[in-house]
């Protein structure tokens, strides 16, 4: 998975990117105080483009960011530099201590290096990037993501020195260097996006932003969709408010479907129209009882007394249906309910002599 983020480099941008940089490097080679000021303007340039291009991947942005004026801006970016100087800060300190503990503070500092560099890239603060407990908790965090980090930084290290020895022409060498380099800030801020729940961090084009994005959306849509049904309920053309109601859950899956329903039917029940909120608990009442939503169909079958005293349902064969899976349910006194509105609005009923013993068997 860290794979597909090390070889960002090698899209068409920011194998120009790297084109453009080789030509100014290959210029700055030439000698002289111009073309040394050049290579540290492109130094400068370059890291200062490779933490924006961190940054880009651990928010799980898709295209690679382009280099603009912005980024040229000498006092835009501190990163690279507060980072160059935690850098010889701690080469000073290995050099002032000296001996194998100088070494083997060299040694730390090495191991250490790439997650202080995503330290410094998440929060931009340089003393966090020199906290040994938030390194530490990013490291830990990272876990194998971070063994491949220095697993990579040991080949690119390889990679490097073998074009030194091997004296590779510039013209070949720098491009590999440079592609190193910016692979290495899209490892880490791929480690980072891959690993971002575990480290807290909210991604900016993470797929859960996105499908929260569309969850919002279609709950704006879904109370628009809930405002057209009252107002034609509430007018008497019920057969257009059926028509918006199916229209709504027609492409609705299982899931949602239940949701919607109990999103709908709360909703309903603050309607101040008795008739509007009844239709539409019918309704879904008799669309959970098709999709075999059982549970859901008596759930709101038994918030219903709480807004208006009878229970109205469609036809009496989903009356009894109803009734004999609220029994079934352990909810007594709601299929009690249930099978008296039946006798009621049903008396003449082919099932009626079945509703009338299954409401007997309850009261016993």
């Amino acid at each position: 998975m860290l794979l597909r983020h090390l070889l960002r480099p090698l899209d068409p941008t920011s194998l120009l990117l790297i084109a453009v940089f080789t030509a100014g490097f290959l210029i700055g080679m030439m000698g002289g105080f111009p073309a040394m000021v050049l290579s540290l303007l492109l130094f400068s340039w370059l890291f200062k483009y490779a933490y924006i291009l961190l940054d880009s991947v651990a928010n799980g942005v898709q295209d690679t960011p382009v280099l603009s004026l912005e980024m040229l801006n000498p006092f835009d970016e501190q990163r690279p530099l507060a980072q160059l100087v935690i850098c010889a800060c701690v080469g000073w300190l290995c050099w002032w201590v000296g001996g194998w503990l100088g070494a083997a503070l060299g040694i730390l500092g090495l191991l250490y290096l790439p997650a202080s560099v995503a330290v410094l890239g998440v929060s931009a603060r340089a003393v966090d990037a020199i906290n040994p407990v938030a390194l530490t908790r990013v490291i830990t965090r990272l876990g194998g993501y971070y063994v491949a980090i220095l697993g990579l930084v040991a080949l690119y290290a390889l990679t490097i020195l073998a074009l030194e020895k091997l004296r590779v022409p510039a013209i070949i060498g720098l491009p590999v260097t440079l592609f190193c380099i910016l692979s290495f800030f899209c490892a880490i801020g791929g480690a980072l996006f891959e690993r971002r729940h575990a480290l807290g961090l909210e991604a900016t084009h993470a797929p859960e932003r996105k499908q929260e994005e569309q969850e919002r959306e279609r709950s704006r849509l879904r109370a628009r969709a809930l405002d057209e049904v009252y107002a034609e309920a509430r007018s008497g053309n019920l057969q257009a408010a059926r028509e918006s109601l199916l229209r709504w859950q027609r492409d609705t899956d299982a899931e949602r479907f239940e949701s919607d329903a109990h999103f709908f039917f709360t909703r309903a029940r603050e309607w101040p129209d008795d008739k509007a909120f009844t239709f539409l608990a019918r309704q879904l009442i008799t669309q959970a009882l098709e999709r075999g939503k059982t549970g859901t169909a008596v759930e709101l079958a038994a918030g219903i007394p709480e807004r208006v005293p009878a229970i109205v349902l469609g036809t009496a064969a989903d009356t009894l249906k109803l009734a004999s899976l609220a029994r079934a349910a352990g909810r007594r006194s709601l299929a009690l309910r249930i099978l008296t509105q039946f006798e009621r609005r049903f008396p003449n009923d082919a099932q009626l002599a079945e509703a009338t013993t299954l409401r007997r068997e309850l009261e016993r």
